[in-house]
């Protein structure tokens, strides 16, 4: 099972600090917490055996995607219950990522954007367990901030006006977005480096994009736990 572990470790980051996210209000069951990380964990890492099974056509791949996705949906269910008819809508985004996944590749970009949304999926499991609830607008919040990676990470690739363009648009989005939903801008302060990046670039490995990256994850964390 060892090869079906997933190392994208940007993913991890994602996912972890989303859950993170996720943990306030209400009260703090330490197992259910704990037994939700698992489920999202599965579900996370049932990606690699997919990549393979998709990419590799490797047959033997599909049934290490279904018995992890599956186990992942199960534990999910049973954490919470009656409540997973809330989250019924939000499936449409992991079944979005499979099909772009499947007909246009895993760097199309709709695939990577649906793939960062359905990452930022676990902020709701760890929020329904603190809080019985869900709630969109944290979601919003969570999910669109880590989205930026993926237009700061293709611009970095190809270097092209569309992609500034694309960068600085995206953000403009967000802005709109956190204004309309109340929430801080203040929050999303570390999207300045974005800013900059796509408007005057720098020089610097991909390697190190990646720490950069969890240095502004982190500083977000941080700023939603003071301002939200």
């Amino acid at each position: 099972m060892k090869k079906y572990l997933l190392k994208e470790y940007g993913s991890w980051a994602v996912a972890t600090f989303s859950y993170i996210a996720g943990i306030t209000g209400g009260s703090y069951d330490v197992n259910r917490l704990i037994i939700g990380a698992l489920a999202c964990f599965l579900l996370i890492n049932s990606k690699e055996a997919l990549a393979q099974w998709f990419k590799a056509s490797k047959k033997e791949a599909a049934p290490a995607f279904f018995i992890q996705a599956l186990l992942g949906a199960i534990i999910i269910m049973f954490i919470l219950k009656d409540g997973i008819t809330d989250f019924i809508p939000y499936m449409v985004l992991p079944i979005l990522y499979i099909v772009f996944f499947r007909f246009k590749g895993e760097h199309f970009l709709l695939t990577e954007v649906t793939g960062f949304l359905s990452l930022g999926l676990s902020t709701l499991v760890s929020y329904y367990i603190c809080n019985a609830g869900i709630n969109f607008t944290l979601y919003m919040v969570v999910a669109l901030f880590f989205t930026a990676g993926v237009f700061k990470v293709r611009l970095q690739l190809r270097k092209g006006l569309f992609e500034k363009l694309t960068m600085l648009g995206y953000v403009a989005f967000l802005v709109v977005v956190y204004l309309l939903t109340g929430t801080s801008l203040v929050i999303a302060l570390p999207l300045v480096e974005n800013i900059f990046y796509a408007l005057k670039p720098y020089k610097v490995k991909l390697r190190y994009t990646g720490w950069i990256e969890l240095s502004k994850s982190l500083a977000f964390l941080i700023l939603l736990k003071l301002y939200s």
